[in-house]
């Protein structure tokens, strides 16, 4: 069972919810959840009433899934805002050839690393070009 964070738990034994956990923030939430009365298992499970799910494209046909609490996806919020700073510190020293464990060693999906590393460094060709 995947339990890392953004992902969506989900327990099919009779008596155990349906989590979601946030990928910003890391606020976790029962589903919605329907369960055949007879047997007790999942039939389906929905992210609670708010939240939203997204795929993040890494830029080579693939992507990564994020879910949002309802803060989080508002819009208002930047969910990985308190988080950028960090990892562009951390690029600034490691380099761009390490975005992938940057980002999970600061819970940031690896897709949205893989963006802001493309970001950086178009800035630094750019510093460099000038």
């Amino acid at each position: 069972m995947d339990t890392a964070p953004g992902s969506l738990v989900v327990m099919i034994i009779t008596g155990n919810p349906t989590m979601a956990e946030c990928d910003g923030c890391g606020e976790r939430e029962e589903a919605e959840e329907a369960r055949n009365p007879r047997t007790g298992t999942l039939s389906w499970g929905f992210l609670p009433a708010g939240w939203k799910y997204d795929r993040v494209p890494d830029g080579e046909g693939g992507g990564e899934d994020v879910h949002r609490c309802a803060t989080c996806a508002a819009g208002a919020v930047d969910p990985f805002g308190d988080r950028r700073a960090a990892f562009v510190a951390r690029l600034d020293h490691l380099g761009a050839g390490l975005a992938a464990d940057i980002s999970v060693s600061l819970g940031v999906p690896i897709g949205i690393g893989r963006r802001w590393a493309a970001e950086w460094q178009a800035k630094q060709q750019e510093r460099s070009a000038a």
